[in-house]
């Protein structure tokens, strides 16, 4: 509430009182980092109303991964990400809000929290025909064209399983270099592409099983 007062007695016609009072219109900040909570530049959104309109387009987070909107009018908002920064998934997870109809002098800015980006991963299995778990199979990480090796001495584990993290969006060739002992190398890469999305944190890419066999 804005305070006024009107004196009891005066001299002549009184003065008019002045009150003055001022609108605001509301804002949120966002942080845009990656699972480390490193900040990310370059993430960039758009922000849409209850009614699925374009309100704001190309909303982009600086160099401390700040996102800011501002002059925002009172009603409910959804953010939507539009292009990840350079090498990381896509969030496809949208951000609701809702700017309030009222507010004591100047509104607080809305704090929204962070919002993630994340890069890809996947796990293999490794098995014999009998769907038995095999472990100490060696792979390495090969591109799409499966010339450059991107890295080496990948090794299943008792459960046979190799988990493979920090991937950007792409396809890749998995490579068998050192087999199970007792049992033939599998010259036959597995072949698993990184989607360029996710909803939130994404699951990691199941490839395989891959199967070793043993010489006759």
């Amino acid at each position: 509430p804005q305070s006024f007062s009107i004196q009891e007695t005066d001299t002549g016609a009184p003065e008019r009182v002045s009150v003055s009072m001022k609108n605001y219109k509301g804002s949120v900040l966002l942080q845009k980092e990656n699972s480390e909570g490193e900040p990310l530049l370059g993430a960039v959104f758009a922000l849409y109303n209850e009614f699925g309109d374009v309100v704001l387009e190309d909303i982009t987070s600086d160099d401390e991964g700040v996102v800011r909107i501002e002059s925002l009018e009172p009603g409910k908002y959804l953010l939507k990400e539009t292009k990840a920064p350079e090498g990381y998934l896509l969030n496809t997870e949208p951000v609701a809000f809702l700017i309030a109809e009222s507010a004591e002098g100047v509104p607080e800015v809305l704090r929204l929290g962070s919002f993630i980006n994340y890069f890809g991963s996947a796990e293999l299995v490794k098995t014999n025909e009998n769907e038995e778990p095999l472990a100490g199979a060696v792979f390495e990480l090969r591109d799409e064209e499966g010339e450059e090796v991107l890295l080496e001495g990948l090794t299943t584990d008792e459960e046979g399983k190799v988990l493979i993290e920090d991937l950007t969006p792409g396809t890749y060739r998995l490579y068998e270099v050192e087999a199970p002992k007792g049992y033939l190398r599998n010259l036959e890469p597995a072949v698993f592409t990184i989607l360029e999305e996710a909803n939130g944190k994404p699951e990691p890419v199941k490839v395989g099983p891959f199967v070793n066999h043993k010489g006759t």
